[in-house]
Order: structure tokens, then sequence, then C-alpha cells
């Protein structure tokens, strides 16, 4: 996925959403912040997942989710 597309795709989306970019490493089951290049291209379908948490009654007003979407783009392995 090139620049221009991802914007394209991006204007799909809820524009009030919070970004987030993570990974996940096989190894320890944490997150991180993706730092480095990857040579697989970027896919939608596959690397990012909205979130819609409002009106959720699980998430609390504590939480930094509460009443937000979040889309969450990255990758695990």
């Amino acid at each position: 996925m090139n620049v221009k597309e991802m914007i394209a795709w991006l204007e799909t989306q809820p524009q009030d959403a919070i970004v987030e970019v993570v990974c996940t490493e096989s190894y320890s089951g944490s997150w991180t912040v993706e730092r480095n290049a990857t040579t697989e291209k970027f896919d939608v379908i596959k690397h990012a997942e909205l979130y819609d948490w409002t009106n959720n009654k699980f998430v609390k007003p504590n939480d930094p989710h509460y009443n937000k979407k979040v889309l969450t783009l990255g990758y695990s392995d």
C-alpha cells in the first residue's frame, strides 16, 4: 500500500478515531511500537482493526480507551 492508497483508506475510517501502531513479539507476547521498516506490504485486512469503545460498559472512565474509537495498525507474528 502506498501513501495515496493509505490516505484514501483512512478517509473511510471514523475521523475521530485514535490511531495506535503496535506489533507483537511471539516469544514474549508484549506490545511494542514498531520502529523498523518491514518488507511486507501493509494490508488493511491483515494489519488493521477498528475498536469502538464508545458506550462499552466494560471500559471504565479511568481507561485511556474510555468512550473512544481506536484504529490499531500493526503486525503480529
